[in-house]
This record gives C-alpha cells, sequence and structure tokens, in this order.
C-alpha cells in the first residue's frame, strides 16, 4: 500500500491519529484522503489536511486553479449525497462578496455569463439533485440558498432536478419543502415533476399538490391513472379516481395494467375490483392476462367465470406465479382441452420441464397437442425436451416418424432415427416408409447412424427396396454395406 493510500483509508476510518502521521512523514497526495473523509463526515482530518476551497476573488485575479476547482466539486457532491452538512459547508467554494451583487445589480446578464459563477452554480445544482434524491433535508436547505446567492433567481433547473429526485425517493419532506420554492424563488421542471409523481412513485402527497395547483389536465391525468396502477400505487390511484375524472374504458386499462404488470401490485387490482367499475371485457382480459394468483382466486371466489375458458396468456409459464396460476387453474373445470394443449407446446417450446411435467399428468392432454410440442422441439433441435416428451409415451408414431424425417435438423437426428427405429409401437411399415423417405432423398446420415450406432435389426428386404430407390452413391454405399452387415 502506498502512503496515499494508507491516507486515504486512514481518512476513511476517521483515525485522525494516523492520518496526521502519515501526511507529516510522507507528504503525500491528498485528494484521495480528502474525498474519503468527506464522504464519511470526518471533518476534522479534512481540516489537517492542506485544502482551500476555491474563490471567487481568486477567479478574477487568474488564480482559479482547475484542480483545485475539480476537487472541490468533487467534494460537495460526496458532502451532499452522504449527508455531511458540517463538511459542506467547510468545502463549499466561496462566491462573491455583497459588494459585487451591489455592483452589477443593474444588470444581471453579466453575472449570468461569468464562468466562475456558472460553475458555481452548476456543482451547487448538482449536489442539490444528489442530496434530493436521497432525503437529506439539512443538505437540500443549505444547498437552495447556495444556488439561490448565487443570483440565478427564476430558472428552471434542468431536466432531471432536484425536486423529481426528491419524488422519485419518496421524500416528502423534501418535496414539500422544494414546491414551496416554485415559482417565487425557483423554478422547477413541473412537467417531469408531475409525470415522476402522478406515476410510478407513491408521493401522494406531491400527487395533491400538483393537481390543486393547475397541474391537471385531463390527459396528465389519465396517463398518470393508468401509469399508477401499473406500477402499483394504489394511494394515487385512489386519489385520481376521486377527482371523478377517470371514464370506463381507462378504469378497465388501468385495471389490466393493475392485474398483468409485474411489479407485484395485486393489491391496486383487488382495490379496483372492488370498486366495481370493470366492463365484463375487461374482467375476461384480467382473467387471462393475471401473474399473480391471489387476483385469480378472488375472480373465481366472486363467481365471475362459470363458462368453458381459453387461455391466451397464461398458455407460456415463464414465472414461478405464472406456473401458480396454470396448476391453480388445472384444477378447475372450465379450463378446456384446448387451453391445456396449448399451454403444453407452449411450455416445450420455452423448456419450462416444470410445467410440461405436471401438464403432461392431466387427462385433458390432447395427443394432438404432445405430437405438436415433439415436433416444435425437433425443429428447434432441442434433444433435452425431445427426450423428456418421448418419455411420456404419448408421442404418437406418425409424431416420431415426422421427427426423424426433419432431416435437416442434423443436431437431432440420431435422437430422432433411434426413437423411430426402437419403439415397438412404430410399425414395421411406418419404419419402412421412413427408410424409403430417406433413401430417395439421399439423407445418408440415417444410414450411418444405422450401422455405427448397431441398432439395425431391420429386414434385408426392406433395406434392399431402400437401396433401389437411393438417390445418391454415397448412400447406395453405405445402404450396401448395411445389407452386407446383415449377410
Amino acid at each position: 500500500m502506498t502512503p496515499s493510500e494508507a491516507l486515504t483509508e486512514a481518512a476513511k476510518e476517521g483515525q485522525v491519529e494516523r492520518a496526521a502521521q502519515l501526511f507529516k512523514q510522507y507528504n503525500c497526495g491528498v485528494s484521495g484522503a480528502l474525498v474519503a473523509a468527506a464522504t464519511n463526515g470526518h471533518l476534522e482530518i479534512m481540516k489537517l489536511l492542506p485544502f482551500k476551497a476555491p474563490c471567487f476573488e481568486h477567479h478574477r485575479q487568474g488564480q482559479r486553479g482547475e484542480d483545485a476547482w475539480n476537487l472541490a466539486a468533487k467534494l460537495v457532491i460526496s458532502a451532499a449525497e452522504n449527508d455531511r452538512l458540517d463538511v459542506l459547508k467547510f468545502v463549499f467554494p466561496e462566491g462573491p462578496d455583497d459588494d459585487y451583487w451591489y455592483e452589477y445589480e443593474e444588470s444581471y446578464v453579466s453575472v449570468y455569463d461569468d464562468e466562475y459563477i456558472s460553475d458555481l452554480y452548476n456543482v451547487a445544482l448538482e449536489a442539490l439533485r444528489k442530496a434530493a434524491a436521497k432525503g437529506h433535508l439539512s443538505v437540500v436547505k443549505f444547498l437552495v440558498g447556495q444556488v439561490i446567492d448565487v443570483g440565478f433567481l427564476n430558472r428552471v433547473c434542468g431536466l432531471d432536478d432536484a425536486l423529481s429526485n426528491a419524488i422519485r425517493g419518496g421524500h416528502d419532506d423534501v418535496t414539500e419543502y422544494l414546491l414551496t420554492l416554485h415559482p417565487h424563488r425557483l423554478f422547477w421542471n413541473m412537467k417531469e415533476a408531475c409525470e415522476a409523481a402522478l406515476a410510478e412513485f407513491r408521493s401522494k402527497n406531491a400527487v395533491e399538490f400538483l393537481y390543486r395547483n393547475g397541474h391537471n389536465d385531463t390527459l396528465l391525468v389519465i396517463k398518470a391513472f393508468v401509469e399508477a396502477a401499473r406500477f402499483g400505487n394504489t394511494v394515487v390511484v385512489e386519489f385520481l379516481l376521486d377527482t371523478k375524472r377517470i371514464v370506463s374504458d381507462i378504469f378497465d386499462k388501468a385495471f389490466e395494467y393493475a392485474a398483468s404488470s409485474g411489479y407485484r401490485n395485486s393489491p391496486t387490482a383487488i382495490f379496483l375490483y372492488y370498486k366495481k367499475l370493470a366492463s365484463k371485457n375487461s374482467f375476461i382480459r384480467v382473467f387471462e392476462q393475471a401473474h399473480d394468483i391471489s387476483v385469480l382466486k378472488l375472480l373465481f371466489e366472486k363467481k365471475m367465470f362459470r363458462s368453458n375458458l381459453s387461455l391466451s396468456r397464461l398458455t407460456v409459464p415463464h414465472t414461478a406465479g405464472e406456473v401458480q396460476i396454470l396448476k391453480f387453474l388445472l384444477k378447475c373445470e372450465c379450463i378446456s382441452a384446448q387451453s391445456i394443449g396449448k399451454a403444453f407446446v407452449n411450455a416445450a417450446i420455452s423448456s419450462q420441464t416444470g410445467a410440461l411435467e405436471f401438464l403432461c399428468r392431466d387427462s385433458r392432454l390432447p395427443t394432438q397437442a404432445v405430437d405438436k410440442a415433439y415436433i416444435e422441439v425437433v425443429t428447434r433441435s432441442n434433444s433435452k425436451i425431445m427426450r423428456l416428451l418421448y418419455d411420456t409415451k404419448r408421442v404418437s408414431p406418425e409424431a416420431i416418424l415426422k421427427a426423424a424425417s426433419s432431416y435437416e435438423y442434423f443436431n437431432v437426428l440420431p435422437v430422432a432415427a433411434n426413437y423411430l427405429f426402437a419403439d415397438e409401437r412404430v410399425s414395421e411399415e411406418v419404419k419402412n416408409q421412413a427408410l424409403l423417405t430417406a433413401a430417395h432423398h439421399g439423407h445418408s446420415r440415417v444410414f450411418s447412424w444405422l450401422r455405427s450406432s448397431g441398432k439395425c435389426e431391420l429386414p434385408v428386404e426392406m433395406l434392399e427396396e431402400a437401396l433401389g430407390v437411393a438417390s445418391d452413391r454415397h448412400t447406395v454405399d453405405i445402404i450396401t454395406e448395411l445389407i452386407r452387415d446383415h449377410i
């Protein structure tokens, strides 16, 4: 460890005596140690190390110093993000004094153009964003004072500003304080703040304040209601619903989003259900799209569905919640065999082995669905799922033949051929048909596999018939060798 690294470690841990000893002995670089001390709130260490915050007068005299300024900016932002108010007051760059403001009070344009003031404003603003996002109210108040002091009154504070960050973080105390500043002392990006408050983030106080203060046009309310439902923000959903501005089709959309999104927001969907405002078609779509079993059970308990239903969304059980739902539905007589078959095929395609295993045990599973699933996994060269399906003993000989005839899928061809020629349920006629097709199309790999596997127990007559229709020399040679092996 270098002396500089050792000093940084001591600053991080707040070891004042060790830090002083290291600096005195080695006179090493201190920037890393200063940042570590600022981050962890060790002001006593910062005071013993050589640091002086940049000031406006030095800048006017051409003594700004890029290194000193960049270090000061790092310290300010780090202290703000970690709620170190005492450190922040110690390291914040000094702005112009009262005489400077008096001199330019009639012309703020020259202040805006000043490089130092602009940089000071940007550092304060970035630190303010960080502190607001973490909910550090005392730091936020200090930094607001700094932003205002450097003369940037009534200016929009960026697209991604402190108010939006406070709302996103759910820091109501910071949010309420920042809202009191608008528009008399600072302008916030209210569009960004509205979308943050009214959509996916849980800040009912901010929602209500914004709504009561004119940020309540119909399109914004509609968008906010739907987004709040999608992200499970029940308190915001309830508030906006009470405004009586949510029409039927928007309510349906929000209900469906609440039930189908992946944010574990079933309480919002259940809340909307009990409002009794959803249409019958919306209930059906919620049933087909729900990702949480509690929503589905509620619909069944309330006898919302009594007829034979087919599932569209739940036929691809990717998540644990969807698998739970599928298991629950399989116990219900209202689920059609067609739906079970569709679920089985999609589970095979997506390699959902758990779903396949319990679907296989359902007596309503159609043979056609098993066959289709088998063919689908062959076309995808998925030998693992092929074996799983074949082992169920529910794949028909016709499907086995079709799979073995799909010769373009070379990766699984030996597996398919093995199932075809080893399965006792496959008749000699079907095996003969497969051989003739392979010979006619010159698929010599089938015959090569038969010979190398040592599993060729086919009658010589069948091989001779295949030899008669073989279309290329290589296939002819392999079939001839197979016949010789028999003889």
